[in-house]
């Protein structure tokens, strides 16, 4: 199964757009605003400097040279930007064959270096009551702990569950 992604988009454009490479295209890409319905949006902006036009006759003249290829349900230019829809059947196909995977990055996680790491954070202290900084530390050791393991190191989560204080060990 092909991921759709930026890569994949940049791909289609590459083939009608000479002036820019395809790492260019990439990181032009944009993810448009929720209010547009679009899954992924080109600025024509940079190539207006190469071919001395409005880049809103651009994005026209490009949405209307690129054939659709199977995985796009449209390309439409709206003002200096072109948005390309993906059709939601390849999206959900997609999920649910990488499932829990889905969402990493496919590229990095080869050149991540995977470390062993120690996260120390709070737990509820049951002799005393519980206020929002004892909250945020636990959230936030949490969090992270997450995030560290969702970019595949390997994470220990070290507790200090019944954390008695010093008013108790006296």
């Amino acid at each position: 199964m092909k991921v759709i992604d930026k890569k994949s988009i940049a791909e289609v454009l590459e083939k009608h757009i000479s002036d820019l490479s395809i790492e260019e295209i990439e990181s032009s890409i944009e993810i448009p605003p929720l209010e547009i319905d679009s899954t992924y949006a080109f600025p024509c902006f940079k190539l207006s400097k190469f071919l001395k036009k409005a880049p809103n006759l651009i994005a026209l003249e490009l949405s209307e040279k690129i054939q659709l290829p199977e995985f796009i349900e449209k390309i439409k230019a709206v003002g200096p930007y072109i948005n390309l829809t993906i059709k939601s059947r390849y999206i959900l196909e997609i999920i649910f064959e990488l499932k829990g995977d889905y969402g990493r990055s496919r590229e990095l996680s080869n050149k991540i270096d995977k470390s062993r790491i120690i996260i120390e954070y709070p737990s509820p202290n049951t002799n005393k009551p519980l206020h929002f900084g004892h909250v945020r530390n636990m959230v936030l050791g949490k969090t992270l702990s997450n995030l560290l393991e969702y970019k595949r190191n390997k994470v220990f989560q070290v507790n200090l569950y019944n954390n008695r204080g010093i008013h108790i060990c006296k």
